[in-house]
């Protein structure tokens, strides 16, 4: 696959052309697209999860007046809704698992030029197969990573940036997870220090909107924290992209097997 543009060494990153695509792109008319679809499901996520989080509550704040769980639940859950709790926790886990598939189509999609539409082979092709082996992949990405921490931190550094493109290339090259994070392995040998230098810059961008959206979600959720959350989870959905088209970019530089990176 080869998207046009303009060509980049394997043997160098370019940080800030790979955190600027990851910027923009989300933001043409298809990347709007996969952000519309992956904010509605990060909502069915968080509403899930404040449900959850209020039956839990409930429980421990049983003895307590009843209007101190009611002003509770407007206040920390929100969008929390009267299901109980063991549904609340398989519809979360539904949601995490679809999250992943909006997820893949979402690199499908930018490692493309940015278009009218999604094309219908980026949410049909082995989508199901993918989405799952991405979710497991997540799983084993995530306990590999903390238990790097707890190893006195910096051998989980080490292993998020050398498993940084695990799903980049499940979705993109529909293999296995194990695969995945192998490929994901061999590809950041010889650039590891970059990556790292490539994340910081992804954590400051993130720290930046992280603080515009706290600044929207209060302002704009004045006097009504469920429209607050709503706008949050929207900031959050964008900063997920921003993180995949950043890391496509990244990736597109790397192997040079799939072609040159787009312009940005």
């Amino acid at each position: 696959m080869r998207t046009s543009g303009y060509y980049l060494s394997v043997m160098s990153l370019e940080i800030g052309s790979a955190i600027k695509y990851g910027i923009k792109r989300p933001l043409e008319k298809d990347g709007l697209m996969v952000l519309a679809a992956l904010w509605l499901v990060m909502v069915v996520d968080e509403v899930m999860s404040q449900t959850a989080a209020a039956g839990m509550m409930e429980t421990v704040m049983q003895d307590q007046v009843p209007g101190e769980f009611d002003f509770f639940t407007q206040m920390a859950a929100p969008l929390a809704l009267p299901i109980p709790s063991s549904l609340a926790w398989i519809l979360g886990l539904v949601a995490s698992i679809v999250t992943i598939g909006v997820f893949v189509v979402g690199y499908r999609t930018f490692v493309q030029e940015g278009g009218e539409s999604i094309p219908e082979e980026n949410y049909q092709r082995n989508i199901l197969k993918t989405t799952l082996h991405g979710f497991v992949g997540s799983i084993v990405f995530s306990i590999l990573v903390v238990i790097g921490l707890i190893l006195l931190i910096v051998p989980g550094i080490f292993l998020a940036v050398s498993l940084a493109f695990y799903l980049t290339i499940i979705a993109l090259k529909d293999v296995s997870f194990v695969e995945g994070l192998q490929q994901s392995w061999g590809l950041t040998s010889g650039h590891r220090f970059d990556i790292f230098l490539f994340g910081v810059g992804l954590v400051v961008v993130f720290i930046v909107l992280g603080i515009v959206g706290a600044i929207a979600s209060a302002a704009l959720g004045f006097g009504s924290p469920a429209v607050g959350e709503l706008i949050g989870v929207a900031f959050s959905a964008y900063g997920s992209l921003i993180v995949i088209g950043g890391l496509v970019h990244a990736y597109l530089q790397l192997d040079e097997d799939m072609g040159d990176a787009p312009a940005v």
